[in-house]
């Protein structure tokens, strides 16, 4: 039985060649598989940055809005002062006027 039939030798180099098809065939599932994780993971750091950016420019729109808000409270103030004093100077001017009518 030590030596192998031709039959046995054909059999025995059919097995082989499918066992060095299975490995190159695993070999290419595990490249791939190492991509697909690779490109995974760069999607997920770009997922990563994109969330800390629109947190950031969120936060950047938020203090500008309370900036702007101020500035328009602080113009609304403005505003009213600077009517006091037309009132002021209005009803100075319609006193002196009054004056000047009674000379």
């Amino acid at each position: 039985m030590a030596l192998a039939t031709s039959a046995q030798k054909r059999r025995i180099a059919i097995l082989e060649q499918e066992k060095v098809e299975l490995s190159a065939a695993h070999d290419e599932d595990h490249q791939a598989h190492s991509e697909d994780h690779k490109a995974l993971s760069v999607e997920q750091k770009k997922r990563e940055a994109d969330k800390v950016f629109l947190a950031t420019q969120s936060d950047q729109l938020a203090a500008d809005l309370e900036v702007k808000s101020k500035a328009l409270k602080m113009s609304k103030m403005g505003q009213e002062e600077l009517k006091k004093e037309l009132e002021k100077v209005q009803a100075a001017a319609a006193a002196d006027l009054f004056k000047l009518q009674k000379a």
